[in-house]
């Protein structure tokens, strides 16, 4: 019997795509990988049954009004004070991912505003003061929607690439940045829209069917507001166990940038020192960029950082002021908040409750 965390080399390779382009049909996937169709279809039905990935809906919510994004680290030392994982339940309700693996925290989320994304750190800080935990270790950086770029959004193709030493093409590896506010102007939704965000964000991995029954929306509206919402309202995208892959750190990186380097440069340097990582996400801003990659070892990780670190240096060795990094232990790991955009997007968008 196979063990469940061994892959065939084409299920690597199907995996691989299937993480880089998740809107695609198993026919176009078949194109991509050069398998025969009905092996495509298998794989992919295989992996998902062993949980190996899962479809996720991400909310684009700089595109429908939060003028920030927000990322906040530090090591907590819960486990040392006995403050268990439930201290996140009530707080943090604009976080839509958070990690903490019981010594170190990362919690990613979005604000309306500045004034809001304040009150929400005065808030989280006055609750880790009430258990005790030190407010020193807790950092929060602040990314404007616009003047922010995004050179990985939660898209795991590159740590599959890693991890399974993967033969791919230089337009495959080429890291593409692009606007954290990727329209001309905030999109404003009608309430059936708003209805229908609530339905793909609910059932992210629902068919159209499935979402016309929550919502009660007719099939047709579900699917041209699928087709209309697709890289605009809502990113269709994978999500990695990296725990049964047999990843053992996840590594949080911050860089503090030189402000007198136009950030157009700082983009380029960033594009090419990012392709040597396994990253599954990445933002920078003329201040700061932050990266979070996955591992299968330390040693990994250090080549990895020393690969990102050569190529920044060799282009502008002055570009980068000090760097900040936190590692994770995956066998540790829980994810507090897992791409709960429903919660926050209710929130800022008044969805109706389905």
């Amino acid at each position: 019997m196979r063990r469940k965390d061994i892959l065939t080399p084409k299920e690597k390779y199907a995996l691989y795509y299937i993480m880089k382009y998740p809107t695609s049909t198993d026919k176009e996937l078949a194109k991509m990988t050069r398998l025969k169709l009905s092996t495509v279809t298998a794989i992919r039905r295989r992996l998902r049954n062993m949980g190996i990935y899962r479809g996720v809906n991400i909310a684009l919510m700089p595109n429908m009004g939060a003028e920030l994004l927000t990322v906040s680290y530090g090591s907590l030392n819960r486990l040392v004070k006995g403050v268990g994982e439930n201290f996140y339940k009530e707080i943090g309700k604009n976080t839509f991912y958070m990690l903490t693996d019981g010594m170190a925290d990362i919690a990613i989320g979005y604000e309306k505003n500045y004034t809001g994304a304040l009150k929400t750190s005065e808030s989280f800080k006055a609750a880790m003061q009430a258990k005790g935990l030190p407010l020193e270790n807790w950092n929060t950086v602040f990314f404007p929607a616009e003047g922010t770029y995004v050179f990985n959004f939660f898209e795991y193709a590159p740590v599959v690439r890693t991890m399974f030493n993967l033969e791919v093409s230089a337009s495959e590896r080429k890291v593409e940045p692009h606007p954290l506010f990727g329209v001309k102007e905030v999109i404003s939704l009608t309430k059936k829209e708003r209805l229908g965000v609530a339905g793909f964000l609910a059932a992210p991995e629902g068919t159209d069917v499935v979402v016309s029954d929550k919502t009660k929306l007719s099939r047709q509206a579900v699917a041209s507001m699928r087709r209309r919402f697709a890289g605009k309202v809502i990113q269709p995208a994978r999500d990695l166990s990296i725990e049964k892959l047999g990843l053992e750190l996840i590594a949080f990186t911050h860089d503090r940038f030189n402000i007198g380097i136009e950030i157009e440069k700082k983009v380029d340097v960033l594009a090419d020192a990012l392709s040597e990582v396994p990253a599954f996400f990445a933002v920078a801003s003329n201040t700061d960029g932050v990266y979070l990659s996955a591992h299968r070892s330390y040693a990994e990780y250090v080549e990895s950082h020393r690969k990102r670190l050569g190529v920044i240096a060799k282009a502008n060795p002055k570009m980068v002021d000090t760097t900040t990094s936190v590692l994770y232990s995956v066998k540790h790991l829980a994810r507090v908040r897992d791409y709960t955009f429903l919660e926050m997007a209710t929130e800022f968008l008044g969805l109706p409750e389905l």
